[in-house]
């Protein structure tokens, strides 16, 4: 990302820019739990359809993730650096 320009253009800024329950949407989605019963809001939700991480569906679950949603879902399971080179975080 570039100071200039506040847009993320990596999966990985989207991910380090992701409010807590944002990423916890990311995650409901991606193995079909209940998001509503996490406490995940609907605001939450549309957040994360604005920045086209989600989209509406017509099935009973009602969101899905999109590919940049799946980018940013494997940049977030993704280890730090300093955790894969053997420090702590």
């Amino acid at each position: 990302m570039n100071l200039y320009n506040p847009i993320p253009t990596t999966p990985a800024e989207y991910a380090a820019r992701l409010a807590v329950q944002e990423r916890v949407l990311l995650f409901c989605l991606a193995s079909g739990t209940n998001w509503g019963s996490v406490g995940v809001s609907a605001a939450s939700a549309t957040q994360l359809v604005v920045r086209k991480l989600v989209e509406r569906d017509p099935s009973p679950i009602r969101f899905k993730l999109t590919p940049l949603g799946w980018q940013v879902l494997i940049a977030l399971l993704r280890r730090p650096a300093a955790v894969q080179d053997g420090d702590a975080v």
